[in-house]
């Protein structure tokens, strides 16, 4: 059986996406330095920070509530370029409620590009996990944070409340975008529409939480229904400092045909990406 399910910008394989969803090359990266190690590095967005793109001027403009959402749109839209940096990704494998298996995967950011290498299921390494029994889960890092607050997808926010994420006080914020509108956000071939929740800690003005469900589903292709999580937090990185970035989460997918899969994701061991030499004398 062979799945597959990409969310490209960080952390993507072009040949994944040419095969399993469309990418679209106007999307930026979305990890931004919130703690840089040096004043030159660029600052971190925050909430009393005017928005700079004209999409999340627009949601600013909706109440002064909603400066904190246009802080996660600056955020999800920006166009600044990352430091090269190396993470792994874990994905908990199970299908009809029964594990499957454990996949992991180095994911690179280099250079401006995504990168995937050192496959491997249940710890053998694996040329390509695509012809594996499970769901692949590709870099839930980028897409769909973005494709919310394209302008093209027409979302609608409302505040709906002030809750707890933990240790944080949290403003949080629905969201939709209906099918029509949906350019840019492919779920095994399918553009449904999609609803869910934005939760933004009101001290840092960071992003902690997004959910997600697909919604106008087209029944013409196989998908049934879909819904993710992702939380996020500042991550730090030697040397490069630290990173606002998605921690782990969960994707659930389900097709007509009655196959159900389900994979816990968790993104960890980040570190600076690059090659030492050294010299080593000849004895």
């Amino acid at each position: 059986m062979k799945w597959g399910f990409c969310l490209p910008r960080l952390f993507l394989s072009a040949a994944l996406a040419a095969s399993h969803a469309q990418a679209d090359p106007a999307n930026t990266s979305l990890p931004v330095n919130s703690n840089p190690p040096s004043p030159s590095s660029s600052p971190s967005h925050s909430d009393t920070e005017a928005p700079t793109l004209p999409r999340c001027s627009e949601i600013s403009g909706l109440g002064p509530e909603f400066n904190l959402l246009a802080g996660a749109c600056e955020y999800a839209l920006s166009q600044r370029t990352l430091p090269n940096f190396i993470c792994q990704e874990t994905e908990q494998r199970s299908a009809g409620g029964q594990p499957l298996d454990v996949l992991t995967v180095e994911a690179a950011f280099a250079h401006g590009l995504d990168r995937y290498s050192n496959w491997a299921i249940n710890g053998h390494p694996v040329e390509s996990p695509y012809d594996s029994s499970g769901w692949v889960s590709d870099a839930m890092f980028g897409h769909q944070l973005t494709a919310i607050f394209r302008p093209e997808s027409k979302t609608s926010f409302r505040f709906d409340r002030q809750s707890s994420a933990g240790d944080a006080s949290a403003s949080v914020f629905s969201f939709h975008f209906g099918q029509k509108d949906n350019t840019s956000f492919n779920i095994y071939r399918s553009r449904p529409g999609m609803s869910g929740s934005i939760w933004i800690d009101r001290k840092s003005g960071h992003l902690l939480r997004v959910t997600a469900s697909a919604s106008e589903i087209n029944r013409k292709y196989p998908l049934a229904s879909y819904s993710s999580e992702m939380n996020y937090r500042e991550v730090p990185i030697p040397d490069l400092g630290d990173l606002l970035l998605p921690v782990n989460g969960q994707v659930q997918i389900c097709f007509q045909q009655g196959s159900c899969f389900k994979n816990l994701l968790s993104f960890h061991d980040c570190r600076k990406f690059g090659s030492e030499a050294r010299i080593v004398p000849n004895n």
